[in-house]
């Protein structure tokens, strides 16, 4: 916020990447709704931004918060006049107020130590397209996560991204293996800068079979 200006913003959203846009245009929509409510009129908004490039609807964007709408900024926002945030809502009470913060907290807990049930599916199934990539950032990005989401949430199952992504790694060397495969092609299929490397993860893996 500054002397002119009051701005709404909207993100966090960890689920389904393919899904993002349509999240976010929900929650846009849901935030124009509720100040509709809260002060009893549609309000003049100043600016749409939104974080990714502009999809096959980018001109109803405009049409619905008639303003400027602006893609591919850093984050989801949605402006207006900052004088907005002293008017007097017609609705208020005091009460149901205590009652919603309350209820809005509790959400907010909630979401904040939710898993998706197919986290771990989803994750395999982006490890095992991508055998080679050792980029925590662009395997989570596939997942529409931060890094540290992923492994706060990984921990919290009693694993982790790399635990993870060894297994797989494991899982298509041993495969490879029973197909006659040479080290150093499965070294370099598997992203291993030689196969020095892989021998070694090879013998890691042996005793953890032993155990």
């Amino acid at each position: 916020m500054n002397a002119d200006l009051a701005r709404v913003t909207v993100g966090g959203y960890t689920y389904r990447a393919d899904l993002l846009v349509l999240n976010t245009d929900m929650c846009l929509a849901a935030v124009r709704r509720e100040i509709i409510d809260l002060i009893g009129r549609v309000p003049t908004f100043r600016r749409v931004g939104l974080a990714f490039p502009p999809p096959a609807h980018a001109s109803v964007y405009s049409d619905i918060f008639d303003c400027e709408v602006t893609f591919d900024t850093e984050e989801n926002f949605l402006e207006f006049d900052a004088d907005l945030l002293d008017i007097r809502l017609p609705l208020a009470h005091s009460i149901e107020f205590e009652i919603s913060r309350r209820a809005c907290e509790k959400r907010e807990f909630e979401l904040s130590h939710w898993v998706p049930a197919d986290l771990v599916g989803r994750l395999f199934g982006i490890m095992y397209d991508n055998p080679t990539c050792q980029d925590v950032v662009k395997l989570t990005g596939k997942l529409g996560m931060s890094p540290r989401s992923l492994q706060r949430k990984l921990k919290e199952m009693g694993t982790s991204f790399s635990a993870l992504h060894d297994l797989v790694r494991r899982d298509i060397a041993s495969r490879y293996l029973s197909e006659n495969k040479s080290t150093k092609e499965i070294a370099a299929r598997l992203g291993y800068k030689n196969t020095s490397a892989f021998s070694r993860a090879m013998k890691r893996w042996s005793k953890l079979a032993g155990d």
